[in-house]
């Protein structure tokens, strides 16, 4: 993937970049706390000679420049950004891929700018969490260290983290793309200012300004749920079924939140069938 950098709206962005020329255009958002090849990587491995890829770093995490405050990472705010990205690098319609926190992020810009949009594709997301999901995210932020001894705690730190989870090494992929030094000290390049936007009445104005995106929007939605999730239950899922009854559904059966990372070739079968199913292959 290439790497390269681009200043949206007075914050400079990192975003990865497969090119294949004529191929369809497809987005990728991810989610809190790691970045788009962390994330994304083994899918996009799977479908690289199939499609033009872009991979986006949002501000505050990866190798992008940090927001100015929580404020910045509000969902309408980030759309905002990807707006700009779009007009100064994509230039084409294009299918959007957000994960977890990026898929709130995708919501919102295609409630806001469908018109460019030829498909959404919303992986472990929803419009609010579930009481369990929100203790989740503030307790894996809470034990979270600030700052790691060195890389190897890194490294030890995040693969029994996840080893319940199906995933193998993954201490090495963070330790790979998601720490840097300073000052002789380790840490993740995260803005943690990103996790406020969840709390209390920024919360709960995110979550309603959400479930109105939802409603809006009228293009092809492929929605890919994690059985296992930490974060949504199938009364959750339900809720947004209801919503928008004309999904493509796939509910992944004993999958666990991270499945993009732990289960990347079905995902990616996943996503191919649906490029195809809307006339993108």
């Amino acid at each position: 993937m290439k790497s390269n950098y681009i200043t949206l709206n007075g914050i400079k962005w990192h975003y990865y970049e497969v090119p294949n020329e004529g191929k369809p255009v497809l987005v990728f958002v991810h989610g809190i706390i790691f970045e788009s090849r962390t994330n994304w990587g083994k899918i996009i491995d799977e479908l690289k000679n199939d499609y033009h890829i872009y991979a986006v770093d949002v501000k505050g995490h990866g190798l992008s420049e940090k927001g100015k405050g929580p404020e910045d990472y509000l969902p309408q705010v980030i759309a905002a950004d990807l707006y700009e990205f779009y007009k100064a690098v994509i230039k084409k319609h294009f299918v959007l891929a957000g994960y977890s926190l990026g898929g709130n992020y995708a919501m919102s810009y295609a409630a806001l700018h469908q018109d460019t949009l030829k498909g959404l594709i919303i992986c472990e997301s929803a419009p609010q969490h579930t009481l369990k999901g929100f203790m989740f995210i503030i307790s894996s932020s809470l034990s979270t260290p600030k700052e790691f001894k060195n890389r190897q705690h890194v490294i030890d730190f995040y693969n029994q983290r996840f080893a319940q989870k199906g995933i193998a090494n993954f201490g090495e992929i963070v330790e790979k793309y998601c720490i840097y030094e300073e000052d002789g000290k380790t840490k993740l390049r995260f803005d943690d200012a990103a996790v406020k936007t969840h709390l209390g009445k920024m919360g709960s104005e995110r979550s309603k300004y959400l479930w109105d995106c939802w409603k809006k929007i009228n293009i092809p939605i492929l929605l890919i749920m994690a059985e296992k999730s930490e974060f949504f239950t199938g009364y959750r899922r339900s809720q947004m079924l209801k919503i928008q009854p004309q999904v493509q559904y796939h509910l992944l059966p004993g999958a666990y939140h991270t499945f993009a990372i732990a289960e990347p070739e079905e995902s990616a079968r996943i996503i191919g069938d649906f490029m195809k199913s809307i006339g993108d292959v």
